[in-house]
């Protein structure tokens, strides 16, 4: 360790003994995390364990935070701060001289605002609790797909997000509203109207020009410009009941559907009229949330444990039901004229494309389980979809159950118009998935395993198609699944992530982000980020990794003007 005395007293005298830490065991417990974004770091072929950081640090409100930043730049301490820790983003990523700062001690809802739809929130404030406390006031945020225990401060501040209520409520990147941020520098910046006397938090902007996209650009830029400690955070219409959960105990929470929605559960047998239908579900805003579910989701959902989850695979009844993948959305309604407009809509496009409604009822009951009757097995399935859609349950479970799982092809995570999803999924992620499980480096739990949502009404879709790899196998293989898919896509014009700049341009995007960095980093105290931690792609840090990708990947591209990811 190289954290001096002198600096561990100044800490500790800001925070009190009981919120700085320096013992081995807790250190270890802040440099180790079996995922990154609820995806198994194994399944990524990346190790779990992270650098070590020399203390641990809780700050309890915006003035220690502000003061522990100052201590950091007066001794010359790195640091990194953390919310909820879904993304171990917020671990040291340095191995001396770095303290993790852990947000936990921060979890209020400060004030929902009905007026102006908006709850003002710390880090540590969890999405499913915000959902929970905002549908008694009639609004609830956007939810999205990484779990009910994120933090929506994080998602909308410093990464991005989206889930099947993002159909109606939009992507995280678009959610934030007036900040509280602590610079590098030890400054503490307000954006927006809070700098306004008696104005509240519903603006983020103005007056003059707009810092939103120094904050987080697109993507986010993982907490390596200093520490967000309040977000005011768009909220949306809720006509759903402010009340959900009636009973049941975990894993099985009973939530039950109320008069005036509709969950409902559809597929197509063809990519293509599934691409023509959701351009026309979206124009006719009828669902409040949609969502896509594979196979693999379905099985790991349904199980209660490995040996449940074998059977249901050998039994494949989700496989042969959805073999291209289906579709689960919600119909909320303010009235039974809505609420049968809503369903005529939706049979009505179905039938222009040859779309199936899939009735829980009738999916029979797998072998081998501990469901012992259809009725049981209907009751579980409409609790999964439920609660996926509502409080983002079982997302956790969904990426490790029976074993570690991986992005799979890529391009991954894609951010594009619904047309060209469905053209990547076809052209390069079914082939090259289906030739790696017949090899038997991944499992084999049939080739789309597409997650998907819609954002905005069908403007855009984000994909991925989650793959399933047991490490220990010595002939597993996710790293030539992915490095496959994606220098194909790549050399056809496709970038393998859609947030990134078109490749031409991400040098110099790079140099403009590394003076940017100069300025609000001067200390150089702030730790950049990595989505990877050993050497990954940093955004906005213009780290010395992103030459060698760009060089990597131009080799054998042909010369296209046009960059088919923007």
């Amino acid at each position: 360790m190289t954290l001096s005395e002198e600096a561990y007293f100044d800490l500790e005298t800001v925070v009190g003994p009981e919120n700085i830490s320096q013992e081995p065991a807790v250190l270890d417990s802040y440099c180790c995390h079996a995922t990154n974004g609820g995806i198994p770091r194994q399944g990524l072929g990346v190790d779990i364990w992270w650098k070590r950081a020399d203390a641990i640090v809780l700050p309890g409100s915006t003035k220690e935070v502000q003061q522990i930043v100052n201590i950091c730049n007066h001794h010359g301490i790195k640091f990194k701060a953390h919310s909820t820790g879904q993304l171990p983003v917020g671990f040291a990523q340095s191995k001396t001289n770095v303290i993790t700062i852990d947000l936990r001690r921060m979890n209020r809802i400060i004030e929902i605002n009905e007026q102006f739809m908006y709850a003002l929130i710390e880090p540590y404030v969890t999405q499913a609790e915000l959902f929970i406390e905002t549908i008694k006031h009639g609004m609830c945020p956007n939810m999205i797909d990484a779990g009910a225990s994120i933090s929506p401060l994080a998602s909308v501040t410093s990464v991005l997000g989206n889930g099947d209520s993002s159909i109606t409520r939009s992507m995280n990147a678009r959610n934030p509203l007036a900040v509280e941020w602590v610079l590098p520098t030890g400054e503490i910046l307000r954006l927006g109207s809070p700098n306004t006397p008696n104005a509240g938090w519903f603006s983020g902007d103005g007056p003059g020009p707009s810092l939103r996209g120094t904050m987080r650009g697109g993507l986010g830029l993982l907490g390596s410009r200093g520490i967000f400690t309040k977000v005011a955070m768009k909220l949306y219409p809720w006509h759903g009941p402010k009340k959900l959960v009636t009973g049941g105990h975990a894993p099985w929470w009973e939530v039950k559907e109320w008069p005036l929605s509709e969950l409902v559960i559809f597929k197509w047998d063809d990519y293509k009229n599934e691409a023509d239908a959701l351009y026309l579900i979206g124009e006719a805003e009828i669902f409040d949330s949609l969502g896509r579910l594979s196979t693999t989701k379905f099985e790991a959902t349904i199980a209660e444990s490995k040996g449940e989850w074998a059977s249901i695979r050998r039994w494949n009844i989700f496989g042969e039901l959805f073999p291209k993948g289906g579709w689960f959305g919600q119909i909320i309604s303010i009235n039974q004229e809505h609420l049968d407009y809503c369903k005529s809509v939706l049979k009505r496009i179905l039938d222009q494309t040859d779309g199936k409604i899939v009735k829980i009822e009738d999916i029979n009951v797998p072998e081998g389980t501990k469901i012992n009757n259809p009725e049981q097995f209907a009751w579980r399935c409409k609790q999964i979809y439920l609660q996926l859609m509502l409080f983002k349950d079982y997302t956790l479970k969904v990426c490790e159950m029976p074993m570690a799982g991986t992005f799979g092809p890529l391009p991954a995570m894609y951010y594009s118009n619904i047309d060209t999803c469905f053209k990547l999924i076809s052209k390069y992620h079914i082939p090259i998935k289906s030739k790696y499980q017949k090899n038997g480096t991944i499992l084999d739990d049939g080739p789309d395993g597409i997650w998907a949502t819609i954002e905005e009404n069908g403007h855009m879709m984000q994909f991925m198609n989650f793959t399933r790899i047991e490490r220990k196998d010595p002939n597993a293989d996710s790293k030539g699944l992915g490095e496959e898919s994606m220098v194909k896509a790549f050399q056809d014009g496709y970038l393998p992530y859609t947030p990134m700049p078109p490749i031409e341009r991400i040098l110099l995007i790079n140099k403009y982000q590394r003076k940017l960095n100069e300025k609000l980093n001067p200390y150089k105290t702030a730790e950049r980020s990595s989505l990877l931690g050993q050497g990954g792609f940093s955004p906005g840090s213009g780290g010395g990794g992103m030459q060698k990708m760009i060089d990597r990947f131009l080799r054998g591209r042909p010369n296209k003007k046009e960059n088919k990811g923007t």
